[in-house]
């Protein structure tokens, strides 16, 4: 298969991060998970850790959660 290229902004990419991050430590779950679906969710989660600085930054909770805050309310104003 061709190679793609996905685009997020800033705050997705960091709420996605987090998530992997959280998954891939045990501290969430996903019932049913495919060992391919995992793997494939390894390589996003390694993919977003070499492009984003945030997670590195002493401040990575607040960054995680004004993101979160973000999305959230972005998506209710548009309903």
């Amino acid at each position: 298969m061709k190679k793609i290229d996905v685009s997020l902004n800033g705050e997705f990419a960091v709420v996605l991060f987090e998530f992997l991050a959280e998954f891939l430590e045990g501290r969430r779950e996903i019932i049913g998970m495919l060992p391919s679906e995992k793997i494939v969710l390894c390589e996003i989660e390694a993919q977003l850790e070499k492009k984003l600085i945030e997670p590195f930054q002493d401040d990575y909770e607040s960054i995680v959660n004004i993101a979160r805050a973000k999305i959230e309310k972005d998506i209710s104003s548009s309903e």
